[in-house]
């Protein structure tokens, strides 16, 4: 099974329809420069301590944990889920790309992303509620862990046609034919 990834597209939203247009993931980090020379989680840092350096050595570390994630960690094949802040949806798809830094796009806000075949949208509202807040963290790139999240994001993915969230257990899948209960 592959990593399923959450990467929000700005506190409001402002980059959703940006994401789903253009395929791609990511963006925010304005200050920080292309990522593309570092290899390393250590080289990451070095540059967020630069650019972030009179923050709190705990948002250092967050902001160093999320641009290793995009940098690094994210890499194609892996689900990508975006909640639409505007739509309240929540769009599903794939990465098909790792890592870019898009040095021509005229939005500063735009330019750190992953490239993502995006597949569907789903509403909220068809997504129990323990799964949302599992997707609902406040951090901006994170692998969700919670809650079965990987499999039941999977199967939403694979099932959104039919907007279901949570494959069924295993006690519910029929082996074989009904036993026939009539006869009691």
């Amino acid at each position: 099974m592959s990593a399923a990834w959450v990467v929000r597209a700005g506190r409001y939203g402002e980059r959703d329809d940006w994401a789903w247009e253009t395929g791609h993931s990511g963006g925010g980090w304005m200050e920080v420069p292309d990522l593309s020379p570092f290899t390393t989680r250590a080289e990451i840092e070095e540059v967020i301590a630069e650019t972030f350096g009179t923050d709190s050595a705990g948002k250092v570390a967050g902001y160093t944990g999320q641009m290793w994630a995009l940098r690094h960690r994210i890499q194609p094949g892996d689900l990508l889920v975006l909640p639409m802040k505007t739509t309240r949806e929540i769009a599903l798809g794939r990465v098909s790309g790792g890592y870019e830094y898009l040095a021509d796009e005229g939005d500063p806000n735009c330019r750190h992303v992953v490239t993502v075949d995006w597949q569907n949208r789903v509403p909220r509202a068809v997504v129990k509620q323990d799964l949302l807040y599992t997707l609902g963290s406040a951090i901006s790139i994170f692998s969700p862990s919670r809650n079965n999240a990987v499999a039941r994001l999977e199967h939403l993915l694979a099932h959104s046609d039919g907007i279901v969230d949570q494959p069924p257990h295993p006690s519910c899948v029929s082996s074989g034919p009904m036993p026939d209960r009539t006869s009691r």
